[in-house]
């Protein structure tokens, strides 16, 4: 036999086995967690391609009543889809032992009533961040002994019902500040045995009935009160076995805690119980801990850059220990590189260390920079001089933040700016007309924020816009021609949002929109001019109510996705049929005819806002041109 058809067999032959081998079967049975499937499964290669499950139900049984699941290996690189697809009543689901080494988006789809998941003593190593966003009554989540070194920042935002998060015995060393942002019921969170350095500042802070959390054996230095903010129900804390040696008295101050581990520290090696209204004696036990965070936070305020070229030309490479928010820095330490100095720098790389605020010292220094990235540095605020003297800028990357207050000013002079993303920053509002001066401007992200509405407003001035992404929100509507002034727009990115209706008025015409995505939504009804007055050929609506497709469709008049999507517009017409026939898409605002690039414009803008700032705007100039 030739050779290459004997090894053609042989593979063949292999593969046929694989597929053969992989199976799963149940032996079902009434248990304490109700009716239970004991599932074995050989998935050895992590197929997620299994049709059927083996085993013979109970009498008078069928899948839609199997309450749990419980492994008896004896492997599986994933979680196979099928138990959620075939038993969506699920609630509880053990795997243990069971060499995972990685959960997928499809893992626990169709689980929508799941309450416990125990997945601990596995591989798992990767975790989609999306691998829960349809698990919203999940209440306990068993995570620890894996081998997990980093979690994405909204892979636990639709578990709002989780009340006990289990990380034990991970290799976090990182924490993205938005993980824990959206559990408002989470009351026990146990994160010991990992190798975590630092604590984002507000990492903890929206968990307002957060009663226990343990941090043991850990390598963190300072504990920060901003990394929790007031947590009055925060009783027992645990940080034994760390490298503690300063904390802020304010955490005693603005949390419940009434037991305080910290055997094992630099500063204390004591477990402090204190139930007395002022918690004497373990501010007394603790004291060396206190006084050292003063000193600290009085002597560590210090800007660093390392220079060296990259992809983005001369760049500063900024470590910013800033945990006091100064904004008076008048040096930047570091050595340019022989023949470069401060005018040659085209880049700002700043990341990972901490500042609440943006100093403006790196726009002064480094007026034509370029490009900006200021990620993961527990930014609060975005004063109104954080980028004056930026006027080349082209490239904003305010990325994993916490921003609570950006000033309407903030763009004032960077109206060079062409691409802006403020992905995962905790942003809920935005001033009215903050991005009106960034009339160049043709890529936004607000990704991962949390924004629930949309000002009608906000867009008016985006003409160049080719790119607005706004997934990962929780917006509910779309107004009123929030969209119609962008007429250059190509791609809008809408998905995991809360979006019931796409209605015509809120685009008007847009001839160069091609493709829209609006997946995990909620959408039951889409007005069929959408289709009529754009030049879609791409909409993805996976997982709404009304369609379940990525329809994607070039020809003149789409007929293939206009049949997919006439369920959707027979709602639209039985749900809205008084804006049917209004053509009317216009915003009810008129945009204000502001001369572009100078002081006029900005001071037009603000008086049409009805904000009186002139005499502001004058200050700022005045005190920009003396600077």
């Amino acid at each position: 036999m030739d050779i290459k058809i004997f090894l053609l067999l042989f593979i063949v032959l292999v593969k046929s086995q694989s597929i053969y081998s992989q199976s799963i079967s149940c032996n079902y049975a009434e248990t304490v967690n109700g009716y239970t499937c004991q599932a074995t499964i050989n998935n050895q290669n992590g197929f997620d391609n299994i049709t059927s499950i083996g085993g013979q139900h109970l009498a008078n049984k069928g899948d839609g009543d199997v309450r749990s699941i419980i492994s008896s290996g004896p492997t599986s690189l994933n979680i196979p889809r099928i138990f959620c697809d075939k038993f969506v009543n699920l609630e509880s689901v053990y795997f243990l032992l069971f060499n995972i080494e990685r959960i997928d988006m499809n893992s626990f789809w169709n689980c929508k009533n799941l309450i416990t998941l125990d997945l601990h003593m596995n591989q798992i190593a990767v975790v989609d961040q999306v691998a829960f966003v349809n698990a919203i009554k999940l209440t306990r989540l068993d995570l620890r002994q894996n081998r997990i070194t980093d979690l994405p920042g909204i892979v636990f935002w639709s578990s709002s019902n989780l009340t006990i998060l289990n990380l034990e015995g991970n290799l976090l060393s990182t924490l993205n500040p938005n993980l824990f942002t959206r559990l408002p019921s989470l009351r026990y969170l146990y994160m010991q045995s990992n190798q975590i350095e630092v604590l984002p500042d507000g990492i903890f802070a929206n968990l307002t009935r957060l009663v226990h959390i343990d941090l043991d054996n850990n390598k963190l230095k300072v504990i920060r009160a901003d990394s929790f903010g007031i947590l009055p129900r925060l009783s027992v804390t645990s940080f034994q076995n760390n490298q503690i040696d300063a904390i802020d008295e304010r955490f005693v101050d603005s949390t419940g805690v009434t037991s305080f581990d910290m055997k094992g520290n630099v500063c204390a090696d004591v477990n402090v119980m204190d139930t007395t209204e002022f918690k004497q004696v373990m501010r007394s036990e603790l004291r060396q801990c206190f006084n050292n965070y003063v000193e600290f936070s009085d002597h560590n305020n210090t800007i660093d850059c390392t220079f060296m070229q990259t992809e983005f030309g001369y760049t500063c490479r900024a470590s910013i220990n800033n945990p006091s928010g100064l904004n008076n820095f008048t040096t930047i330490n570091g050595v340019h590189q022989p023949g470069f100095d401060d005018s040659r720098v085209q880049a700002i790389l700043g990341m990972t260390t901490v500042s609440p605020n943006i100093p403006r010292i790196f726009c002064d220094r480094f007026s034509n920079v370029e490009t900006i990235f200021y990620i993961q540095l527990s930014i609060r605020n975005v004063g109104p001089d954080s980028f004056w003297n930026c006027n080349r800028l082209l490239e904003l990357n305010i990325w994993v933040n916490q921003i609570q207050n950006i000033d309407v000013t903030t763009f004032f002079y960077s109206t060079t700016l062409r691409r802006l993303d403020m992905r995962q920053s905790r942003i809920s509002n935005i001033p009215r007309i903050l991005l009106w001066p960034l009339t160049a401007m043709t890529s936004l992200n607000l990704e991962q924020n949390d924004l629930t509405t949309l000002d009608p407003d906000w867009f008016l001035r985006q003409w160049n816009l080719t790119s607005l992404n706004l997934q990962f929100n929780r917006i509910e509507e779309l107004p009123r021609a929030v969209f119609g002034s962008m007429t250059a727009l190509e791609q809008l990115v809408m998905n995991n949002n809360r979006l019931r209706v796409i209605d015509s008025n809120s685009f008007g015409i847009h001839s160069m929109l091609t493709n829209a995505s609006f997946v995990n939504n909620q959408i039951y009804a889409i007005d069929e001019r959408f289709i009529d007055n754009t030049a879609i050929t791409s909409i993805d609506l996976r997982g709404n109510l009304c369609i379940n497709l990525n329809i994607i469709d070039q020809s003149p008049n789409r007929y293939l996705m206009r049949a997919a999507l006439s369920d959707c517009f027979q709602n639209y017409v039985n749900f809205f049929p008084e804006t049917t026939t209004s053509t009317t898409t216009q915003s009810t605002t008129t945009t204000p005819q502001c001369p572009i690039g100078n002081l006029d414009e900005r001071v037009c803008l603000l008086e049409f806002e009805n904000q009186d700032l002139r005499k502001r705007i004058e200050a700022l100039e005045r005190r920009k041109d003396e600077l």
